[in-house]
């Protein structure tokens, strides 16, 4: 996943500098899309599939921030989320390709 990160920030927009960033931005994009994608298969659509949406878009934008000071509190280290906006970015965009998806393969609806 390193490589394709170095490769996307050379060629392509990608969040980061192909470091550990931008590792962490692919590997969201993938689990969400995968998730998000693999429950509309196996038919969770209307208000199961909103509810997906919302708990891995807060789930995405809550935990890392709250993981990250206490992981400070315990190491007694600095509050440093480096990861928090890769992260939210990462499942906001999978996402919402697994709903381009869902919404083409007739899965998912909007309202």
């Amino acid at each position: 996943m390193k490589k394709i990160a170095i490769w996307l920030s050379e060629h392509a927009v990608v969040l980061g500098s192909g470091g550990k960033d931008s590792v962490l931005h692919l590997w969201c994009i993938v689990i969400s899309f995968v998730l998000m994608t693999l429950f509309g298969i196996l038919g969770w659509n209307g208000k199961a599939f909103e509810v997906l949406c919302a708990v891995l878009f807060l789930g995405g934008s809550v935990v890392p921030p709250i993981v990250a000071g206490i992981i400070a509190l315990v190491k007694h280290d600095k509050w440093n989320p480096w990861y928090w906006f890769p992260i939210v970015i990462g499942f906001v965009i999978g996402g919402i390709l697994a709903i381009v998806v869902g919404l083409i393969g007739g899965w998912c609806s909007l309202w």
